[in-house]
């Protein structure tokens, strides 16, 4: 997967590279694409990230079905964005 993917030891550089103030880690677990364990990336991550001393908030993994507000971790000043599923509805109800 490597021409499409990056590892968790890449997505460190890449957070380093690019001067990230944060990064999420996604894309694992959900299907099975590879020969690792399924709980393997995000200890990966972990070990990379503490390697490199980033904070943990600097660069994390969500549970599956996991919400964070962007607002209350500071990461964003504008507003909400609207949800999805309401641009979905509002979709539907032009075309209807």
């Amino acid at each position: 997967m490597g021409a499409i993917h990056a590892n968790p030891e890449e997505a460190v550089k890449i957070h380093q590279d690019i001067g990230a103030r944060h990064s999420v880690g996604m894309h694992w677990g959900t299907f099975v694409l590879t020969d690792e364990p399924f709980e393997e990336p995000p200890h990966r991550l972990a070990l990379a990230r503490r390697e490199a001393g980033l904070k943990e908030e600097a660069f994390f993994v969500m549970k599956h079905g996991e919400t964070r507000s962007l607002h209350a971790l500071g990461w964003a000043t504008a507003p909400d964005p609207v949800p999805p599923w309401a641009l979905a509805a509002a979709a539907r109800l032009k075309t209807a």
